[in-house]
């Protein structure tokens, strides 16, 4: 996968840059392609991005494949997003992606309790 890497980054940039068809017609081709066991990395990288960022303009697309295709349904089921990223939500789960309620970024249980600064024991005395 090391080897691998810098070609996934290159793919992860193309799917949340600013060509939407450049990368739709990059995750499908990607769907239509791989082997059948690499079809949930694709849902759960390339195609969750993709989704996260474009659900809203391409829903119908999505939607036209997972009735289409096998392996868009499989690849959609490795699809998590966060129900309020989009307006398209409950379509999203009706194909099959797996909406997940996380509460917002607080920090760490250690961040958190963790007290202010006091004055060390040698600065007391």
């Amino acid at each position: 996968m090391q080897r691998a890497w810098p070609a996934y980054s290159t793919l992860s940039d193309i799917v949340r840059g600013q060509n939407k068809n450049a990368a739709w017609r990059i995750v499908a081709e990607l769907v239509r392609t791989v082997p059948t066991p690499l079809l949930q990395m694709v849902g759960a990288g390339p195609l969750e991005d993709f989704v996260k960022a474009n659900a809203d303009d391409y829903i119908d697309e999505l939607e036209r494949h997972a009735d289409r295709s096998p392996r868009w349904r499989k690849a959609l089921k490795h699809v998590w997003f966060r129900p309020s990223e989009t307006a398209v939500a409950e379509r999203l789960i009706a194909l099959g992606c797996t909406g997940i309620n996380l509460p917002p970024h607080r920090g760490t249980e250690r961040q958190r309790t963790r007290r202010k600064p006091g004055p060390t024991a040698r600065q007391r005395r």
